[in-house]
């Protein structure tokens, strides 16, 4: 409850939401959507209004939430092109995507990321790439679109601390210890990459920025 009610205190100080995305995100939960916490949304917004690219892949869209805010926070002539993989959560987001007078600037690609490499590596390269799909797959989803991101780059990964359970990955639930393993050894790699400066915050569920030397 404390949590929370720091995330609201958090969320007016950043300056709110449109209702719009206020009816959205609450949507979301309801249904048990995964969305990005409000504090993590809150540093990947900043970073895009600070690198302002004009090219961003999304990696995992769930019904648009984040792809509708990156592209507004965007501004004029950005373009986001968003993968998902639920051909029911795609078709949610294109309608999303559509009340919000974003269809030129939002594509939604339906597919698992990767297998629709073409049709996403056809709309690159790419400034900044956010990455908040499959926890089991972050390092083949890194791997696979980093090649198509420019230099200068930022590839923005969320839910690197998984629920804390990277601390140790033993301790976890049994059903998600191999996700736990995982995404420690996707942190570990990740922090070696000697092509891209990194970060870790603790920010959300942890957040990861990486900039392409």
């Amino acid at each position: 409850m404390e949590e929370e009610s720091l995330n609201r205190y958090l969320t007016r100080l950043n300056g709110g939401e449109a209702s719009g995305l206020q009816a959205l995100a609450e949507e979301a939960r309801a249904e048990g959507i995964p969305i990005m916490q409000p504090e993590a949304l809150a540093v990947l917004l900043l970073c895009i209004r600070m690198k302002r690219p004009n090219t961003i892949l999304e990696i995992g869209t769930a019904i648009g939430y984040s792809a509708i805010q990156m592209a507004l926070a965007s501004g004029r002539g950005a373009r986001v092109v968003t993968v998902e993989r639920d051909p029911i959560l795609a078709g949610r987001a294109r309608d999303n995507v559509a009340r919000f007078n974003l269809q030129d600037a939002v594509e939604v690609i339906e597919g698992d990321a990767l297998e629709a490499v073409e049709a996403v590596r056809v709309h690159g390269p790419y400034d900044f790439i956010v990455i908040d799909a499959g926890k089991g797959h972050y390092k083949e989803f890194f791997t696979t679109y980093a090649a198509g991101l420019v230099r200068g780059g930022v590839v923005f990964c969320d839910n690197v601390l998984f629920r804390r359970h990277v601390l140790n990955p033993e301790a976890a639930p049994k059903r998600i210890r191999r996700l736990a393993a995982k995404m420690d050894a996707f942190n570990r790699w990740l922090a070696r990459q000697p092509g891209f400066d990194t970060m870790f915050l603790s920010v959300g569920d942890g957040v990861s920025i990486s900039i392409r030397k």
